[in-house]
């Protein structure tokens, strides 16, 4: 759900819905960018909000790899 939809939601009175599930690697790298924008415009105060998505997407990135490498040996 974008942003726009939650307030859209709450301005009606409604509740956002919530994400289904974890984040998608996409989602995460828009999160990431975003967070980047808060660090340049309003500070550190929002590096560990940049760092925790970072993280995040690392370690998707690995487990992908994992994933991808245990197919390939099962593949033979």
């Amino acid at each position: 759900m974008t942003n726009v939809t939650a307030l859209n939601a709450m301005r009606r009175g409604k509740r956002p819905s919530v994400p289904a599930g974890p984040p998608s690697v996409s989602e995460l790298q828009r999160a990431r960018a975003t967070a980047a924008r808060l660090v340049l415009r309003h500070g550190d105060g929002y590096m560990p909000l940049f760092e925790r998505v970072d993280r995040e997407i690392e370690a998707l990135s690995q487990q992908d790899s994992k994933l991808a490498r245990l197919r390939m040996l099962a593949a033979g």
